[in-house]
């Protein structure tokens, strides 16, 4: 079991690395809070260029169009 040091320094990486790519995909001011929002959803929004497939399209996801592959 991982202890509370381990999530917060995972939870500190994803934070830094959210601030060092901040040119790319920033979603407005560099606010502590957009930092955490940011770091705990990477997805910009759930549309239909972004979200789920399978809920947009009734498609299969890419994982498991790759299963298929595998089993196959």
């Amino acid at each position: 079991m991982r202890t509370r040091d381990y999530r917060r320094n995972q939870e500190e990486k994803k934070k830094r690395k959210v601030v060092k790519d901040h040119d790319k995909w920033w979603w407005g001011d560099e606010s502590p809070r957009m930092v955490g929002k940011k770091a705990h959803t990477p997805a910009m929004c759930s549309c239909h260029m972004c979200g789920n497939p399978r809920k947009y399209w009734k498609e299969k996801t890419f994982q498991e169009r790759k299963n298929e592959e595998v089993d196959s």
